[in-house]
């Protein structure tokens, strides 16, 4: 049960073979351990501000319970740059480092479209375990993008206070 799973345990479980969670004998212990990682990390923002407990937690995290926490559904963030540095930071904390597949395999959960201009311009390619994902073509368009869409929401708020569009 959920409950009685403690967090060394389910960090174990999450390093099992890929094939694990699928095998009967194994599904419950690896849903139990996919939920304690929810209930534990499951928002990024408050991960990132929790320095004493959930933020070394986050470290811990063998690849693939990193890559299970990035594509649950349920898992909370303010803004795409937080997933950004939640992965920076979590590769050059690993040893040995991630592989290049295991990055990308990582980076693929970005919504770079949603990350800020700053972050596409200048925070994404100056870390090179996460340039490495993403070519020079996609980093300027998303930076492009992410520009477009600042200024957009610029104009609209203009048009809005000129009484030229609805609120």
């Amino acid at each position: 049960a959920q409950g009685q799973l403690e967090w060394g345990t389910a960090l174990r479980i999450m390093s099992l073979p890929p094939a694990c969670p699928d095998m009967p004998a194994y599904k419950p212990l690896c849903d139990a351990a996919a939920a304690l990682l929810q209930e534990e990390l499951g928002d990024l923002e408050v991960v990132c501000t929790d320095s004493e407990t959930k933020w070394p937690k986050l470290l811990q995290l063998p690849y693939t319970g990193l890559l299970q926490l990035l594509l649950n559904k349920q898992t909370r963030v303010a803004r795409e740059n937080t997933v950004v540095y939640v992965i920076a930071r979590w590769a050059v904390a690993q040893q040995p480092q991630p592989s290049l597949q295991q990055m990308q395999q990582l980076c693929d959960t970005i919504h770079i479209l949603h990350c800020t201009p700053l972050y596409t311009a200048m925070v994404l390619p100056a870390w090179p375990l996460l340039a490495q994902c993403f070519t020079p073509q996609e980093l300027a368009l998303a930076n492009m993008l992410a520009t477009s869409a600042v200024a957009m929401a610029g104009l609209r708020r203009v048009a809005v206070a000129a009484g030229l569009a609805a609120d």
